[in-house]
């Protein structure tokens, strides 16, 4: 879980299924702060959530926050993701290469990724590099809309994800959603493409050897364009 917050993610694993181990990943010392306390008072088991955030190198970065809550998710390590004027504050935070943690406990093999970095999605793919291609996991991932062809840093990104999906040989789904949030179906699409649809953020990738499993298990929707 990359980009653990405030454990949303966390407590919604636990509660599909409570034995299921979790590793997390979250550079912002306050929700960390919070997270230790939410795994103390529910009581659970075989967490690990590391202070870090994943990046193609191991480094110090700068995390900008664009509001007054401590615990912001929409806060990122990309400079200039949002307009510099609404920064609200910022702090320095420890970056790493996955490689590079060398954890314990990711001798289990990954079945799930979760990414919701906001707009430092590639870095993570890079990171994670090795990971992928020794055990082929679900990539679940929010992608920001690009909005314009104007917004060349953020359209880069935005392909520089698709090249790493391609050299992985995984394909890429939006996932849909009904008005009330639940799963509508999924879409099979080649690219991001440019659009400024909100609710067009949500992605699902997977390797072509297991594509199979979307077809028989989702309804696979047609991409209108809108």
């Amino acid at each position: 879980d990359v980009g653990a917050n405030l454990g949303q993610t966390l407590l919604a694993v636990k509660a599909i299924d409570r034995q299921r181990e979790y590793l997390g990943f979250e550079p912002n010392p306050s929700c960390n702060f919070y997270l230790e306390q939410l795994i103390r008072l529910n009581g659970l088991e075989q967490v690990s959530v590391v202070p870090v955030a994943l990046a193609d190198e191991s480094c110090v970065m700068q995390l900008d926050r664009y509001s007054d809550d401590p615990g912001d998710s929409s806060a990122s390590i990309v400079p200039a993701f949002r307009d510099e004027s609404k920064i609200k504050s910022s702090l320095f935070v420890p970056a790493f290469r996955f490689d590079d943690l060398r954890i314990s406990n990711t001798r289990s093999s990954i079945g799930i990724v979760k990414i919701d970095v906001e707009g430092a999605e590639s870095v993570v793919l890079s990171s994670l590099n090795t990971v992928i291609k020794r055990d082929r996991p679900l990539i679940v991932m929010e992608v920001l809309p690009v909005y314009s062809d104007e917004n060349q840093e953020r359209l880069v990104r935005q392909q520089s994800i698709e090249r790493m999906l391609t050299s992985w040989n995984y394909k890429l789904y939006r996932i849909a959603k009904h008005d009330d949030g639940s799963l509508a179906g999924l879409v099979p699409i080649k690219s991001f493409g440019i659009h400024s649809n909100i609710d067009h953020c949500d992605y699902l990738a997977i390797g072509s050897e297991r594509s199979g499993e979307i077809d028989e298990r989702f309804e696979l929707l047609i991409d209108r364009g809108d």
